[in-house]
Formats: C-alpha cells, sequence, structure tokens
C-alpha cells in the first residue's frame, strides 16, 4: 500500500496544525494543537486483488499538559485522530491516546521515571485478527494499556550510563468484531537493560539487552511466545546538526507449543535526524524485527523504513 500525504495546515511545532500555549503561576504549561492531513492510500483494502483506492481527511486533535515541581516532572498528554474515507465510509475511525507519566531526578546519578498509556485504536482491513478475512469490511476495534518503569544510573556528564526497564502491556479486541478471537487478546511483559558509554565529541557506545513474555488468553493454538534481543550500536547528538541511533543484533523467538518453530534473525533500529539548516529538518528510520501473527503462520518478519522532510517556510 503506498499512501501520499498532504499537510493543510502549518505550525511552529508540528509538520501539520495549529498550536497554542498557556502557561500557569502554579507551575505549568498548557499546549493544545490541532493537525489536518489530506491523503491518498491505493489500497485502503491491504488485499493484492480488488484493490480498492480513496482520499481521506485526518483530524487531530491533542492536548499537553506540563510542569515541574521541585526535581519532580509530570506530564499529561491527549491524542486523538479521526480519519474519514471519500470512497468507503466503513473504514472510517476515530482513535484515542490517553498518558501519563512522571519522572523524579533524586541527585545528578539517579532518575526514575513511570508512566501509564491507554490506547483506543484500531486495526485495518485485512491487518491483524481480520487478516486474510474477505468478508471483514471495517476496521477492527481494540483498546491497549501499558505501565512502564524506567530507572537511569549516572548522569549526563558520566562516561556511563546503566538503563534498567521494565513494562506490562496488555490488548483486548472488541466482541463485537467480525473476526473477533480471543487469540487476538494478551498480556506482555517486557524487561531489559541498556549500557551506554561515552567515547567522546557526542558519540556513545551501547549495548542493549531484552526480552519480551506474552500470554495469549485464548489457549486452542498455545502462541505464549518468548522473544529475547541483543543490539549493540551507536548513538549521537550534536546539537543544531544532527542525532541518531544505529542498533543491530539478532533476535530469537520461541514458542510454548513445542510444535511451533522458532525463529532466529538479524534485527536493527535506525533513526536518524538531520538538520542541514535550523528550519529543515530530514528524518530516516528503519527497522526489522519479529512480530507475533495472530493467525496463519507463527511470527512474521516485518520490516518497516521511512524518510521525512520538514521545511518551515516561515516563522508562523
Amino acid at each position: 500500500s503506498f499512501t501520499l500525504i498532504l499537510s493543510l495546515l502549518s505550525s511552529r511545532v508540528t509538520a501539520s496544525g495549529l498550536s497554542l500555549e498557556t502557561s500557569s503561576e502554579l507551575g505549568f504549561n498548557v499546549i493544545s494543537s490541532l493537525s489536518i492531513n489530506y491523503k491518498h492510500d491505493d489500497n485502503i483494502t491491504n488485499t493484492k486483488n480488488n484493490q480498492q483506492a480513496s482520499n481521506l481527511v485526518e483530524i487531530m486533535p491533542a492536548l499537553r499538559i506540563e510542569g515541574q515541581k521541585y526535581n519532580t516532572e509530570f506530564a499529561f498528554d491527549y491524542e486523538g485522530q479521526q480519519s474519514l474515507y471519500s470512497e468507503n465510509s466503513d473504514n472510517n475511525y476515530t482513535d484515542h491516546q490517553l498518558q501519563v507519566a512522571l519522572r523524579r531526578i533524586s541527585n545528578s546519578r539517579h532518575q526514575i521515571a513511570i508512566s501509564y498509556q491507554f490506547n483506543l485504536g484500531h486495526d485495518a482491513v485485512n491487518t491483524g485478527i481480520s487478516e486474510g478475512n474477505k468478508q471483514a469490511t471495517a476496521p477492527t476495534k481494540f483498546y491497549t494499556q501499558q505501565i512502564a518503569l524506567n530507572y537511569v544510573y549516572g548522569s549526563q556528564s558520566s562516561q556511563a550510563r546503566l538503563k534498567p526497564r521494565f513494562s506490562f502491556n496488555n490488548k483486548r479486541c472488541d466482541e463485537d468484531n467480525s473476526s473477533y478471537t480471543p487469540m487476538a487478546d494478551f498480556d506482555e511483559y517486557d524487561y531489559g537493560l541498556a549500557f551506554d558509554y561515552h567515547i567522546g565529541a557526542s558519540l556513545n557506545l551501547l549495548l542493549d539487552i531484552s526480552n519480551r513474555v506474552t500470554n495469549y488468553q485464548g489457549t486452542a493454538n498455545k502462541k505464549d511466545s518468548n522473544n529475547s534481543l541483543l543490539y549493540t550500536g551507536i548513538h549521537w547528538d550534536i546539537s543544531g546538526k544532527t542525532q541518531g541511533i544505529v542498533k543491530i543484533g539478532y533476535e530469537k523467538i520461541n514458542f510454548t507449543d513445542s510444535h511451533r518453530e522458532s525463529q532466529t534473525n538479524p534485527s536493527w533500529d535506525i533513526g536518524i535526524n538531520w538538520r542541514p539548516k535550523t528550519y529543515s529538518i530530514f528524518n530516516i528510520n528503519a527497522s526489522q524485527k519479529i512480530i507475533n501473527a495472530v493467525t496463519g503462520t507463527d511470527s512474521i518478519e516485518a520490516n518497516r523504513k521511512s524518510i521525512s522532510w520538514k521545511h518551515t517556510w516561515r516563522y508562523n
């Protein structure tokens, strides 16, 4: 599927949008914004045959409340997205995302952060639990929750920093979906450890180890899995010019059911931000990872690549 995007509005903070920021004497800021995109998608049904194209409009309001009290920072974020298709209104959807985060800096060497996120989202037709279901004509609705805990030992000026992390998230699909199956509902535990080593000139070496345990609610196919990943790489931050991270490693997924095949693949995660001018930004992203499959096969090798350019013509 190929998607062409045209931003209708411009803003000082987003590629497409209007923004309003206010501050309070109580020590917090309120930032609201509205973005509108016009798109053309040449395959809204995500099928190989009988493809259908459509224009669509995205309306995305957002609200952020942030503040700081002594050594504690807090933030509340809401983002909504409504997509309206001109050729097939059955594909219309409205998503909501809510996040609350708290970060405390005990001293220059200790930082701890906790966050909670709730998403009311969707899977497009012929993706997720509706993959391969030719009778599915509308997006599949679901909600997800995530609780994340992150700790950092070491200051910004330290030569080495240690970053353990843990998160729990779950997903529950709307049982009114025509393609509903309990195999799509899961609980997931993700824990890992990252190690940064500063080698000078805004350049850091990194080592990242993570493990993800997924337990599905439907037990008929015993799709419970254990996914392990080992990365090594570099990240850099040259103020005003370029920031980026390049991680390369191996990933392996094992299943509780011995009849299901384990899979081992090279994996990478690349994100580069380049500013040839202060008002012009290029973003390049690429990744390869193993994701759990809901129907059909045991797991899927997912490759994603993107490049974007944001240019501010005038200050307003």
